[in-house]
């Protein structure tokens, strides 16, 4: 547990570290977290991914953060092979399925009918927002008014927040200044 948090600290981002750490304690730790890295074998982690099964994609993601903490221990010589490397394609991830764009009509049509959803004026301003700066649904969610200085309408996104660990400077519309 401790060499994964040590790698986690080191290597993942501020969203990446809060996604895989449930996982961890949920699904890997309870299974091999007892166990030394060196006794762990491909048996024991085929184990943890059956029992998620129902859920491929998060088999595959638990497979993923095993084999990440493994490549990082054998990085650091404290182990010489991967237990999750060779079950890889063991659980069968459905294709994401993508959502065609929106043509110029029918996004006209779904901006005017943003406001008349009914719905909280945060989340009418959030999903407007979202459509003016083109960022993340979680750095909207997550953002600060500390981070912005609306006079020269800008939008500075800390490293830690972001995807690839650097910050992010977000020139602002006008309309998203309003």
């Amino acid at each position: 547990r401790e060499r994964s948090r040590q790698h986690h600290a080191e290597h993942r981002a501020g969203a990446a570290l809060q996604a895989e750490l449930p996982r961890l304690e949920r699904f890997v730790w309870p299974a091999i977290g007892h166990k030394a890295l060196d006794e762990v074998k491909p048996r024991h982690v085929l184990e943890i991914l059956e029992a998620r099964r129902s859920t491929p994609n998060t088999a595959e993601g638990v497979r993923i953060i095993i084999q990440q903490l493994y490549n990082y221990a054998i990085q650091k010589l404290i182990v010489e092979t991967n237990p999750a490397l060779p079950l890889r394609g063991v659980i069968d991830v459905p294709r994401a399925q993508h959502h065609r764009h929106l043509n110029e009509e029918e996004l006209g049509a779904f901006w005017n009918s943003v406001a008349r959803q009914g719905a909280h004026f945060v989340t009418i301003a959030a999903t407007q927002f979202l459509t003016y700066t083109m960022c993340r649904k979680s750095e909207v969610i997550r953002a600060r008014w500390t981070e912005f200085d609306l006079a020269k309408a800008q939008w500075d996104i800390p490293a830690a927040r972001m995807k690839s660990r650097r910050p992010h400077r977000v020139y602002l519309a006008a309309q998203a200044v309003e």
